[in-house]
């Protein structure tokens, strides 16, 4: 003796709509399989330098050893700093102001 189909296979096999778009909660839960690898790096080839970039190099090395020291005078300056921050903008140019006068007259006299 053959039993019915029950009614949810029945209703799904006849069923001849759409499927339904997937939502915003299923679309995150998909994950690729494998990540996409990133471009292959070229290979930069060893060659040697002209003169102008080995000056160019050179001078470069220059300002990083010469950024790197820090001199007396620079070291006096900068403790200078914090004291000129604490003025109001009126006062620390009139401290500026002073001070470029005493250099001023230290240096070509009066």
């Amino acid at each position: 003796e053959i039993s019915p189909p029950s009614p949810s296979l029945s209703q799904s096999a006849t069923d001849t709509s759409p499927p339904s778009p997937p939502t915003t909660s299923t679309v995150a839960l998909v994950t690729p399989l494998r990540p996409v690898p990133p471009p292959p790096r070229r290979r930069q080839l060893e060659q040697p330098l002209s003169a102008f970039q080995k000056s160019i190099q050179s001078s470069i090395q220059k300002e990083k050893e010469n950024a790197l020291a820090v001199d007396e005078d620079e070291h006096f300056m900068l403790s200078l700093v914090p004291s000129l921050r604490r003025l109001s903008h009126q006062k620390k140019a009139q401290a500026r102001m002073r001070m470029q006068q005493v250099l001023y007259d230290v240096e070509f006299g009066e």
